[in-house]
């Protein structure tokens, strides 16, 4: 048997041997060098087991290990993330809460569009009532404009007839006469007024069933006549001067002495509505062709319009507006 598998056999000999090793002297803390540090004594499995013969390793002096340095403080958990929202979500978001400049400018086209309609479509319906008021003639140039009013219907087998003064003294005057049976001709003529001697009418437009009717422009004393064929829908207008006078009362104050033509057709209407407009209507008065007193009549619908219903032998009654016209001595 060698000697390493006797000590392999007697490991109590090796552990004895370490304990019987003598320990160095004590020194004096104050005057002694700092021992290095002690060899690593083998480990207790190594104690136990045994180790193969031979020198034991220098042990080299271990290092002084660096101060750890100090943990920092953990960070606090940041809050969860909301996840990521995608970009269709994102441009929903941004369309609803704060438009983009497309999405102002397509507003603004779209509302400059909507009122661009409206204004055309007040515009067709502002021609439409003036023609309705008073027929195709609103066209005409010639014919001073008027404040467009509601329509209103005319019956059959009656005419109306609707004269406005201007404040400059101008007369228009428009009439619209439906019949149940054909009308063949219409006669225009000036009514008989005294003092009227520059009455005329200028301007004269006939339209029957929609049609122009070729005729005169003017009526003066010999009057005028149109062939309307079979027509049942008449229209007519035209401007009517030296009409209004001023009465010399009251600055502005006039007297219309004639407000329409006398205008005859076969057969006649059963009833006629005169309306007469103007700045100030005080009063209206109505004569009998035959040279009758003038007396009151009519009833006001504002303080700038009146209106008198006529029917049977006042038919042909001539019909006289007391006025307030600022434009015909400068004061308005």
């Amino acid at each position: 048997m060698t000697g390493e598998e006797q000590r392999e056999d007697r490991p109590d000999d090796r552990r004895s041997a370490v304990l019987a090793t003598p320990l160095p002297p004590p020194v004096s803390p104050d005057l002694a060098p700092p021992a290095p540090p002690a060899p690593r004594s083998a480990p207790w499995s190594e104690q136990v087991l045994g180790t193969p013969a031979g020198p034991r390793p220098t042990t080299v002096p271990s290092q002084p290990e660096p101060e750890p340095e100090p943990e920092s403080e953990p960070e606090p958990e940041s809050e969860p993330h909301a996840p990521p929202v995608s970009r269709a979500t994102l441009l929903w978001e941004e369309d609803e809460r704060a438009p983009s400049a497309a999405r102002r400018r397509r507003t603004a086209l779209v509302t400059l569009g909507v009122l661009l309609v409206l204004l055309a479509a007040a515009t067709v319906a502002g021609v439409l009532a003036l023609r309705s008021a008073g027929g195709p003639e609103a066209a005409d140039p010639t014919v001073p404009a008027t404040v467009a009013r509601t329509p209103q219907e005319v019956p059959p087998g009656t005419s109306r007839v609707t004269t406005t003064v201007r404040p400059d003294g101008t007369v228009v005057v428009r009439q619209r006469l439906r019949s149940r049976d054909p009308l063949r001709t219409l006669t225009l003529a000036l009514p008989q007024v005294e003092g009227a001697d520059a009455l005329a009418a200028t301007g004269v437009r006939v339209v029957a069933d929609g049609e122009p009717v070729a005729g005169p422009d003017r009526v003066g004393p010999e009057g005028a006549r149109y062939d309307l064929g079979s027509a049942t829908d008449l229209r007519a207008s035209y401007r009517l001067g030296g009409a209004v006078l001023p009465s010399g009362s009251r600055p502005g104050r006039a007297l219309a002495l004639a407000t329409s033509l006398d205008a005859r057709t076969e057969p006649v209407v059963d009833q006629e509505t005169r309306v007469v407009r103007a700045p100030r209507v005080l009063t209206l008065a109505c004569a009998a062709p035959a040279g009758s007193q003038p007396v009151p009549c009519g009833t006001a619908l504002d303080r700038d319009e009146w209106r008198v219903d006529l029917a049977g032998v006042r038919l042909r009654d001539r019909v006289i507006a007391q006025l307030t016209v600022p434009g015909l001595d400068g004061s308005a």
